[in-house]
């Protein structure tokens, strides 16, 4: 009996032993973790990023020629600054407290190699540099995170809404664009329309601060007695200058795209010298449009809004107006000149001295002379 007794004592010393050593050496190794870095990247650069999430959903983007693109969908440009910003958020993520380190804890959390939300692998080349996996969420911004090489489970500033799993939440919008100064002649509704290259000071346009706006535009192709609508013609140039897309559709010819009978066709002459023609067709069943242009194999999503004001911003009806009244002398047709005024009429010229004018005389009969005839 008196043994058993001090062999419980002893175990019982030892256990208190390992207590103490235990709570004394974990906080100094969570202290030392608290807010280091959650991926030790060393530096070295990314050009490859997997973002994995549930039921094998798989989503790549690579750098190829310093722009960074989707494999998976042709090599399609990706969204350059929204990578870089995931890339940006990604390494400086820091670890929180660690809250489990066990098999079982990894798989309630949702961070384990088999179950996770997001799988995010960070690679140069072929060499992979970090794997993190990213599960539950304990709270606004924040999520439970573990590395692939850890066993334990962090608490870090992380949403999963900034690693989307849709190719099209990476694509490039702006593709399509093309900057306003780039646009030397559009051919639309039987016109084509050029800026001017130096415009006379009575047609340069000025911004409301003052400052030189854009050229005023002429046109071809105009009608006796229309002009060219200034302000219709730059919401054109500024339409086709922000064009942004909804998705892209890939590049596979569908005869629903409506584009054997477009809705809108115009065509493009750019500064380098480069021709682009647009085709935009109407999808009825689906509200929307869709847009091809000659320089790009895949067709693209425009939504009913953004295809309905390209398509009316492109209307003769509304690129040309009725010219104004114009004296004699002038062009009844002056492209630069819209919406203009009632122009009012020239003032006759001045009689010489003594000499009456018509209305004149005629209110004013010459008397005949005494003696003359009765």
């Amino acid at each position: 009996m008196q043994k058993k007794l001090g062999m419980l004592t002893a175990l019982l010393a030892a256990q208190l032993v390992l207590a103490a050593v235990l709570g004394y050496s974990r906080p100094a190794a969570d202290g030392a973790q608290l807010n280091a870095p959650l991926l030790a990247l060393g530096g070295q650069r990314v050009d490859r990023l997997e973002i994995h999430g549930p039921g094998q959903q798989t989503l790549q983007l690579a750098e190829k020629d310093h722009r960074w693109v989707l494999p998976g969908s042709a090599d399609f440009p990706a969204d350059k600054a929204k990578v870089e910003r995931l890339l940006g958020e990604l390494k400086g993520l820091k670890r929180g407290f660690a809250v489990a380190t066990s098999a079982g804890a990894q798989q309630r959390f949702k961070v384990s190699a088999e179950n996770f939300e997001r799988k995010l692998v960070l690679a140069h080349g072929d060499q992979t540099l970090a794997t993190v996996y990213f599960g539950t969420s304990p709270g606004l911004r924040q999520v439970h995170a573990r590395t692939a090489r850890d066993s334990a489970v962090y608490t870090t500033g992380f949403g999963l809404y900034d690693a989307p799993l849709n190719a099209a939440d990476w694509e490039d919008k702006t593709l399509l664009a093309v900057p306003a100064g780039d646009i030397q002649r559009i051919e639309v509704a039987g016109l084509t329309l050029s800026p001017l290259k130096s415009p006379p000071p009575a047609t340069a346009q000025k911004t409301a601060q003052g400052v030189a706006g854009p050229p005023p535009w002429t046109a071809s192709g105009l009608r006796a007695g229309e002009v060219v609508d200034q302000t219709h013609a730059a919401d054109l140039v500024q339409q086709l200058a922000q064009l942004t897309f909804a998705s892209m559709l890939g590049r596979q010819a569908d005869p629903a795209y409506g584009l054997e009978q477009p809705a809108l066709t115009l065509e493009l002459a750019l500064k380098d010298g480069t021709r682009e023609r647009y085709r935009l067709g109407r999808r009825e069943k689906q509200n929307d449009y869709v847009l091809q242009v000659s320089t790009r194999p895949e067709y693209f999503r425009l939504t009913s809004a953004a295809g309905a004001a390209l398509v009316k911003s492109a209307q003769r009806a509304e690129l040309v107006a009725g010219a104004a009244p114009s004296a004699a002398g002038t062009s009844a047709a002056d492209p630069t000149r819209a919406n203009a005024a009632t122009a009012r009429p020239p003032h006759p010229a001045s009689p010489a001295p003594g000499a009456s004018t018509p209305a004149t005389a005629a209110a004013h009969p010459v008397k005949p002379s005494a003696g003359g005839p009765s």
